[in-house]
């Protein structure tokens, strides 16, 4: 639960409420995004979608108390499709309203920097109206709602200090380019028109052909099984940016290690053989029967 506005207030937006609203995490949001943690089989990424999981969780509560007239649509968002969730550290597609977001998580430590997936700012699909930073305070089960940074004034701030893609497909963006003030990103929810914040219509960047990328895969499939590496780490972007705007690959990428740690789980129907023990048995003699019997 969040602070709840003075009783004489009669507003749907408290101009009083604190910049920076904390919603308090039920044990029950806790388990279920534990749950939702164990559908990526990455065990590096398990970690951050258990943080989008509570990121989205506090998010959807902020709003369902501020403003009850928003309606929240997850049903497209990429946290509960695992194969996404397991490819883009953000919880991606979250309907509020007219409005498509993207919320951004934080840890408990917050720089002077926020981290963008490439995918949300780069890929069409992915790309949001509005990006929501959210920081999760893990150990005190609280979710924060940190800033905001509309899709327009990304590009607006892009002409004056391109941002440089780092090596493991993400991009950095000063926090002080995010609007700090909650109550402002209601005001926009409520107020705004979608098509005042353009979205990006052109095709996506030059992608590998499908051909090329699953050739690739058959000499990756060790490390694909494994489930240890990050995509970044054994593929171009360009061969990411297939891979994520295509979605039969994307589950494709998602069903390897996912078969695989099934297979491993299964009882095995045929007990292992004590290969010892069995030519110790062969090697003794059986007693002769005795006479009469």
């Amino acid at each position: 639960m969040i602070n709840q506005p003075p009783a004489h207030s009669t507003d749907l937006i408290d101009w009083g409420f604190p910049l920076l609203d904390r919603i308090e995490l039920s044990p029950d949001q806790i388990d279920r995004a534990v749950q939702l943690s164990q559908t990526v089989p990455n065990a590096i990424r398990q970690w951050q979608t258990y943080l989008n999981a509570l990121a989205l969780f506090g998010f959807q509560e902020w709003l369902d108390e501020r403003a009850p007239d928003l309606e929240v649509v997850d049903t497209h968002c990429s946290l509960l499709q695992p194969a996404y969730a397991n490819l883009i550290d953000a919880v991606c597609n979250l309907h509020v309203g007219p409005f498509i977001l993207c919320l951004i998580t934080a840890g408990t430590w917050m720089d002077a920097i926020a981290t963008l997936p490439k995918a949300v700012i780069d890929l069409p699909p992915f790309v949001p109206h509005i990006y929501t930073l959210v920081r999760v305070l893990e150990e005190q089960m609280q979710v924060q709602i940190y800033g905001y940074l509309r899709h327009d004034q990304l590009v607006e701030h892009q002409q004056s200090s391109p941002l440089q893609a780092t090596s493991n497909w993400t991009y950095t963006l000063p926090l002080n380019w995010f609007n700090l003030n909650s109550t402002e990103l209601l005001l926009d929810l409520r107020c705004l028109q979608p098509a005042a914040i353009l979205r990006p219509t052109t095709a996506s960047p030059e992608r590998t052909p499908i051909p090329q990328i699953q050739a690739r895969f058959t000499n990756l499939l060790p490390q694909l099984r494994s489930a240890t590496h990050s995509l970044s780490q054994l593929l171009t972007w360009e061969d990411g940016a297939t891979i994520l705007t295509d979605p039969e690959l994307a589950n494709w990428v998602y069903q390897i290690p996912v078969e695989t740690r099934l297979i491993a789980s299964l009882p095995n129907p045929h007990p292992a053989i004590n290969v010892s023990l069995w030519l110790r048995d062969r090697s003794t003699p059986w007693p002769r029967n005795s006479p009469g019997c």
